[in-house]
């Protein structure tokens, strides 16, 4: 019983491993998020800097991303 208890522990804890390995390929950090910002900037002649945590972690969209000025700014 005891080791039944603790095969399922090491299985479990392998499969929770797994699948956050699987989804950490997908995720987008701030520096991405950065770099991408401001290359759309730049394609309509705007030098800006995004203000984004280099180190943040997120997790991509299902659909793609699109980079707009807010209200008609890139402020």
């Amino acid at each position: 019983m005891k080791y039944t208890f603790f095969k399922w522990l090491i299985a479990a804890f392998t499969a929770i491993c797994l699948a956050n390995i699987s989804e950490a390929n997908n995720r987008i950090t701030g520096q991405d998020l950065q770099d991408i910002i401001k290359q759309r900037a730049e394609v309509v002649g705007i030098d800006l800097e995004a203000i984004i945590a280099a180190e943040k972690v997120f997790y991509p969209c299902e659909t793609e991303l699109d980079i707009t000025p807010k209200n008609d700014s890139w402020k």
